[in-house]
Formats: C-alpha cells, structure tokens, sequence
C-alpha cells in the first residue's frame, strides 16, 4: 500500500484545531489579513505544489501572497496534513466550503461571514424554482455581490453569472478550485465602489443593469443571489485593524441622507439599499437572500420598509436555524424571494419553517412574520401619558436590585417603579425585560410605572416575561408585540389576566422590587420604597413586636403607608377591583404565609447579611427569597412550583388574547 494513504487527512472535525495552531504560529508581522490568511490555509491543502513550506528557508511559498516569512520548525508538527496529495476533489471541495468556519470567531460574529451549506443553498434554489420556473439559472443574468468562495452558486451551472467579493483571495480560491468557471469573477467591494468602477471592471453587466433593452429578448431579469453579512457599525467598536467600522461605508452615509433610518447601520440592509438604488434604474432586476428577518418585522425598520417596498414585494421563503451555518447561537435566518414589483401587503409575510434531523428535511406548520406598521405596538400603548405634575425626586441607581450605582438621577414624584422594557420583541425577553424600583443609569428602553399605566405596564410584563426561557426561541425571536385590541380588553378573561399578571409580577426572578434605607452617596442620604409590597403596613409592626425585630418596627414608623399594590389588591382607595384566579390567591396566599413563617429569622438574618436591608418592612420579594433560600428551602421550593403551574397557566393566553401572533 503507498504509505502516502496512510497520512493523516484535515477533515470537517480536524481543520479548525490544525488552522488555529497554522494561524498562531505564523508570523506575527505577516501582511496578511484574517480572510486571506483563512484562503491560504486551504490553499496549502488544495494545491501545495504552489502553496508550500520551503524546505530549506523559513518562508512560505505561495501563489498569490508571494514569499511569506515563517519559522518553519514551528509550522513542522502540521506539515505531515499540509504535504499530501491523496485528496479526493470532492475532499478538496468540502474543505474549501470550511474557509469560513475558520474566521476567527470575533470576525465572524461582527462580520456576519456565515459558510451557507449546501444543504440549504439546495433549498434556497428550489425556493427560487417554484417561483421563476426551473429555468431561472438560464432565463435571468444572476449577480452574486457577496460571492465569498462561491458556497451558493458553485454547484450550478448558469447562463450568465457575474461573482464579486469584497477579498481578492475570495476570488483566487474559487479559480483553483475552479468554481463557477464560466462566471465573470471580480473584486468589488459592494458597499463602498461606485458605478464608475463597476464599469471599468465589469463593463458588460453595467450595460445590463443600464441598457437593459438590448438584452431583453434574450434574459427576463437580473436576480440578486446573495448571503450578505449581518453585522451591524455598533458591533464593531473593536482595535482590531479588520473589524473597525466595517459598517461605515458609502452606503451607510447615503442611506442617513436618504432617511433610511437606523438600518443603515446594519450591513445586509446596505446590501438591500443598493440593490434597490439598481432596481430603480432597471425595473427587471428581483431580489433572492439570506438574511435575518428583522427588516421584515421590526420597529426600526419602517421606514427601510416604506422605501423597500416600493420597488419589490415579498413572494415567499422559509426559515432555518442560523446554527446551521456556523457555530452560533440559535436564532431565525430566513431566505427570502422577492419580485419586481411595488408590495400591495408588506405588514405580514408567510414561511415555511424548516430543519435537519437526521437528514431528512422536516417542513414545520407555516409561519407568519409579521410588523405593526399599521398597528400599536405593545411597547408604545404601555408608555404613560405626559405627566404633568413636574415635582421631581431625586434617588439613587440600582444597578440591580441591591446594587447601588454611582450617580443619582431625579424622577417624577408619582411614578411608583420602572420598567425596563428594550425592543419590542421576543429577542429582548431573556435579559432586557424587568423592574426595578429606581431609574437605571442608561434612558433607553426605559417605561415609568405610574398609577394610570399600572396594568398596562403588567400586561408587558408578564406577557414577555411569560415567552423567555425555552419559551423564547428561534422561530419566535423576532415577533413583535401588539395592543390588545379594544374588544379584547373588555373580555372579562382579559381582565381576569390582566389581574393575574400583577400577582405574576411580583413573583418573577425578574420583578426585582427592593426597598432600602440610609444609602450615602455623595454626602447625601437616600430612601427607596417599594410600592409593589402587597402586605399592610400594621401587618409588618406587629410581627416586628412578636420577634423583637425594633429596627423594622421602628421602620413602620417612620414609613406609615400602606402600599400601592395592597391597596390594589385590597381595593383601598385605588379605583381597580383585581378579580383574580384561584391560582393567582393561592400564590399570593402562600406568599404570606412564608412572610410571616419566615419572620422569626429575619432579624438574625439583617444582622448577617446587612446589606439585603431585610430591616425595611417593605422588603421585596428578592429580598424575602434571601431568607427562604436558607431557613425555608422546602417551603421555597413548593412556592417554586406553583408558581410554574401559574405560569403554564398564563402562557397560552398571550397568544388567546392576540399579544403576538
């Protein structure tokens, strides 16, 4: 047997721990970027009678980068991969499909650089088959602009297909392997080259695009067939020379003068722009790609929408987990189809979710993506009106519910706590929606709870709070929230959740009601009270007596009130009547009885652990599952459960009552 056979082989599984070890051992000082550092990689593997280690200087010898300098007995432990030549070409071509996945994982998240399987580009073709007829690849010119190594169009033949690329070394692979040998290749950088480059290097699709009448016999169209990348200019504020306002390009400054909006920061919206600015010379042209489906559904996006869909209309698509690109976390990635022509409907558009297992492609229940173009928004209808009573107060920032921040800001003397309530959609749920009771540092994302918008705010609340977790995934990530309608809120079943998801709101790892006293900031004392607190003031000061606890009492004192939500609950003096389910009082029953069960620690516990402020009578939730958590763990975790039962119990009437769709 040849004993070359016998070598080992760089596969699937092996290439990212070789090329990390080639790329850490390279030169530090060597010219190349991380792109082209990638394409030589493979290169190397692919055509090491061009691309090789010399045997007797420390260089590299290779085709397109010259002579690079490298310590060779480094680089000895992974020659042995490097040196074969028993590759099979499908071998060949399965690790050049890899270059992406060997990006380094920053670039690749703020660059949006996603290998596209072919798995999915096979799906993404018949998408475009059932739209165009199966003789699109021969009837429409295709125009590639964000080619890469060819991952879309390298296993298809085309009648005319133009390939550009942002990196020359994109391209040079593409030749070795000879993908797309017919294709006219060039580097153009999209984004940033104007039309007069593009008719200095690619004259014949320029007289396409704006002689579109000397080719109409022969073509119906000219089709974008394109995985953009995804990132955004915010995502770039990095030192490395590669990524650093990568988003800032000529497009970005022309989609703000346009009034595009804050799309502009975003590159696969750049992308759409431009395509668009050609649609409107050369009315034939359509539009086919991968991308994440915000543009379609978020707020943000309205006016991108109002100016996009004036030249296109969506026709259909379907959507995958991104993880099935690269390493990344679970999130929506839709391929879209979209025709020539101004959209009649452009608020709600329909896929097909679909996904791999065990290799068999599985077609899930159809789902609509949808905006609120046309609709109020969750987040908007849940905003207070204008206040206004100007008296201000001024507190300190919780940074969390126990942690002081460092500043103070003043507040509206009847705002009872704070929402904080970022973006409109399911993405947000997990980490940016909760309440506190002080303003936050930053404004943004930030609702006042007032006594007019109490229930609003704990219909938001719970309504998100209730899809997080497992409940928050990748086919739901970009819904958005809606109103409910005027019908809806005189259901007496909305009413009664409505009620409900105030008692889930104090409950909720995410509530984080706190109540502290005697805070020194600057010289200055502050007091943070806690209107959420459900038991009355007397209740408080007379377990305060029965355990000794005089500081707490003393505490009931000096903050006599009674509290907004109990005299909600209560029906004092507040013009609601909570009519709650049985599982909502059986909570807040229980709730009680671990108040007054655990009351007999408090005290010692205060003396422990002061900063908890256990001896404010007033003490949230977060602070109360202090004590429980240690004295009364069971008791704690039966809470635990039927607080989930309650939760189980909620969660459909989010979608019964039309929150999101």
């Amino acid at each position: 047997m040849n004993q070359e056979n016998n070598l080992p082989k760089i596969t699937k599984n092996n290439i990212n721990f070789i090329y990390e070890y080639f790329n850490k051992n390279l030169n530090k000082k060597t010219p190349l970027n991380t792109n082209e550092k990638a394409n030589l990689f493979i290169q190397m593997i692919i055509n090491n009678k061009e691309n090789y280690i010399h045997p007797k200087k420390n260089v590299l010898i290779t085709k397109n980068f010259g002579e690079i300098k490298v310590n060779k007995n480094k680089l000895n432990p992974i020659k042995k991969y490097l040196n074969q030549n028993n590759y099979t070409p499908e071998e060949k071509e399965n690790l050049t499909a890899l270059i992406d996945r060997l990006i380094e994982d920053e670039t690749r998240k703020r660059k949006g650089e996603f290998f596209t399987p072919t798995f999915w580009v096979n799906e993404a073709v018949n998408t475009i088959s059932k739209t165009l007829g199966n003789n699109w690849k021969e009837k429409y010119v295709v125009w590639d602009c964000a080619y890469g190594t060819g991952n879309l169009t390298r296993d298809y033949k085309f009648k005319k297909l133009f390939c550009s690329t942002i990196e020359q070394s994109d391209i040079d692979t593409a030749n070795q392997m000879k993908y797309n040998p017919h294709a006219i290749k060039f580097k153009f950088d999209f984004l940033n080259d104007n039309n007069e480059k593009l008719k200095l290097i690619a004259p014949e699709l320029y007289d396409m695009i704006y002689n579109w009448n000397k080719y109409e016999n022969e073509y119906k169209g000219i089709l974008f067939f394109i995985n953009p990348p995804y990132g955004t200019a915010a995502e770039y504020k990095t030192k490395n020379k590669d990524k650093k306002n990568i988003a800032i390009t000529k497009i970005n400054v022309q989609m703000k003068n346009e009034g595009w909006g804050s799309p502009s920061q975003q590159l696969y919206a750049q992308f759409i722009y431009r395509i668009t600015q050609i649609q409107k010379v050369n009315k034939n042209v359509k539009l086919t790609l991968f991308s994440p489906p915000l543009f379609l559904s978020g707020n943000s996006y309205k006016k991108f929408r109002e100016k996009f869909f004036e030249n296109f209309s969506f026709v259909n698509g379907f959507l995958i987990n991104a993880n099935n690109f690269a390493d990344v976390k679970d999130w929506g990635l839709t391929f879209s189809v979209f025709n020539n022509k101004k959209a009649e409907n452009y608020n709600d558009f329909k896929f097909v979710v679909k996904s791999i297992e065990e290799n068999f492609l599985l077609k899930h229940k159809e789902k609509i993506i949808y905006n609120t173009d046309n609709k109020v928004n969750l987040k908007s209808w849940g905003k207070p009106k204008k206040i206004t009573n100007n008296n201000k107060i001024e507190t300190i920032t919780l940074l969390s519910p126990l942690k002081i921040g460092k500043i103070t800001k003043k507040y509206n003397e009847n705002t009872l706590s704070f929402l904080v309530n970022d973006s409109n959609n399911v993405m947000a749920n997990n980490q940016r929606v909760t309440i506190i009771n002080t303003p936050i540092p930053r404004n943004h994302g930030i609702t006042q709870i007032t006594k007019e918008n109490f229930k609003k705010t704990m219909i938001i609340f719970a309504s998100r709070r209730l899809i997080s977790g497992k409940y928050a995934n990748w086919i739901n990530w970009y819904d958005e929230y809606l109103a409910p309608t005027k019908e809806i809120q005189n259901l007496p079943e909305y009413k009664q959740f409505n009620d409900d998801a105030i008692i889930y709101a104090l409950f909720n790892n995410k509530s984080n009601q706190s109540s502290i006293r005697n805070v020194n900031l600057n010289g200055k004392y502050y007091n943070v009270k806690n209107e959420f607190f459900w038991l009355s003031v007397n209740e408080m000061k007379s377990l305060a007596i029965k355990y000794n606890f005089m500081e707490l009492y003393k505490d009931t004192e000096l903050y006599n009130e009674n509290k907004f939500v109990y005299n909600l609950l209560n029906n004092n003096d507040v013009n609601l009547s909570p009519n709650l389910s049985p599982q909502a009082k059986e909570l807040l029953n229980l709730s009680k009885e671990l108040i007054y069960k655990s009351f007999e620690f408090r005290k010692n516990m205060h003396e422990n652990f002061p900063y908890y402020h256990l001896n404010t009578w007033d003490a949230g939730w977060y602070q109360i599952k202090k004590i429980l958590k240690i004295y009364l763990k069971k008791d704690y975790e039966l809470f635990v459960e039927k607080y989930k039962e309650f939760e189980n119990i909620l969660r459909p009437k989010v979608y019964e009552f039309k929150l999101i769709l």
